[in-house]
């Protein structure tokens, strides 16, 4: 299992770009887990996901 951090801008560019990308992901590891979107610290606009994958 390996566990990814992907930090997006908090806008709706950014939100799209990462389904984009978990859709990359899908195509290619198994998602074991999805967190929910974590805000920034300190009013920074950028949001944090934690994705668990594993090789298909």
């Amino acid at each position: 299992m390996i566990k990814i951090r992907a930090t997006f801008i908090d806008t709706n560019e950014g939100n799209k770009e990462l389904e984009k990308v978990i859709k990359n992901i899908e195509e290619n590891f198994y998602i074991l887990n999805k967190s929910k979107v974590y805000k920034g610290r300190n009013g920074s606009r950028y949001n944090n996901v934690y994705i668990d994958i594993q090789e298909k």
